[in-house]
């Protein structure tokens, strides 16, 4: 799998305060199978990468790494000048390569005057 899905998991179950023997009881998994997923041994078939997803409320794609959100609702809870970001990440694909081309120069010019100290 990859280095993400050992360390989300084992911070996912740590935040709820359970243990691995309660948490694997509750997934119908034995507790050396979950530890084995925590310690990135073994990588669990996708049915129970789904009921890992479902037990903590986080999409797979978090667990896998490729997101940095725990889920698409979270997304849509964060905006940025009114618009929630999973918006404005749906509107990326419709811009054309000039719109891109500009905003990539906008986005390093703003990089650049955070780090001089201005843009705070």
């Amino acid at each position: 799998m990859n280095s993400y899905f050992p360390k989300r998991l084992r911070l996912l179950r740590s935040l709820r305060g359970t243990t691995q023997t309660d948490t694997a009881r509750s997934l119908h998994l034995s507790p050396g199978t979950l530890s084995n997923y925590e310690n990135g041994v073994h990588e669990p078939d996708y049915v129970t990468l789904g009921r890992l997803a479902d037990l903590y409320g986080v999409s797979t794609d978090y667990l896998l790494g490729r997101t940095p959100l725990p889920s698409p609702a979270a997304m849509d809870s964060l905006s940025i000048g009114g618009y929630p970001l999973g918006r404005l990440l749906a509107l990326l694909p419709l811009l054309t390569d000039g719109d891109r081309a500009a905003l990539a120069h906008l986005l390093s010019a703003f990089e650049a005057l955070r780090a001089s100290g201005r843009g705070r």
